[in-house]
């Protein structure tokens, strides 16, 4: 897959070295894991106050940071069931924490504007319900993996993942089009949604 052949060259030159650098000075993959889950948390709150520049920044930052625990795990021959449940539970949240941050500011942005002729015409209210899909959709696709993977079907399938997802958000905070991003997500969302759950089926019959 392309995505395979981008990811290849970013493990063996970036993520190998830092995971090395984080071994010599004694960090563990969970603590990888905890430190890029508030670090994101600290990007949503700073879309809360409007700031979408540094959100975006520290969501893509913390995110980037998260690929590093499992990393680290493999380098050092540390891998656990602990920590790989902690990875996948916490990526989810903090994937969460954003969207939910987005739709606080939405709200605190339609306060401010709120009557009843315009509140269906606001940017805010679209933003709104394309966070809210690219929320539910984005949750569901994750769930849809683990359960297909339960089942042992290969779930490798799909047209966005969480880094895809994570690079748009980020991208949409820093230049401003956050709109369109989670337009984007959510679409794609959706579309890697039933294309999993058709991969499901195929393999179950």
């Amino acid at each position: 897959m392309i995505r395979d052949k981008i990811r290849a060259p970013i493990t063996k030159f970036i993520e190998i070295p830092i995971a090395q650098l984080f071994n010599n000075i004694g960090v563990t993959p969970t603590q990888i894991t905890i430190i890029s889950l508030l670090i994101s948390i600290s990007g949503g709150v700073f879309v809360i106050y409007d700031n979408l520049l540094l959100g975006g920044l520290l969501f893509l930052f913390g995110s980037s940071l998260d690929l590093l625990d499992g990393t680290l795990s493999r380098l050092t021959n540390n891998s656990t069931q602990t920590g790989a449940l902690l990875d996948s539970v916490f990526d989810r949240l903090g994937e969460a924490f954003m969207m939910l941050s987005l739709i606080i500011l939405s709200l605190s942005n339609l306060e401010e504007v709120l009557t009843p002729t315009n509140i269906t015409q606001s940017s805010d209210s679209i933003l709104i319900v394309l966070t809210v899909v690219a929320l539910i959709s984005s949750q569901t696709v994750s769930y849809v993996r683990a359960r297909g993977e339960s089942l042992n079907v290969d779930m490798k399938s799909g047209l966005i993942t969480r880094p895809e997802r994570v690079l748009l958000i980020s991208l949409g905070l820093v230049t401003n089009y956050i709109t369109l991003a989670v337009a984007i997500v959510a679409l794609f969302s959706i579309v890697t949604l039933i294309q999993r759950l058709v991969n499901i089926i195929k393999a179950l019959k």
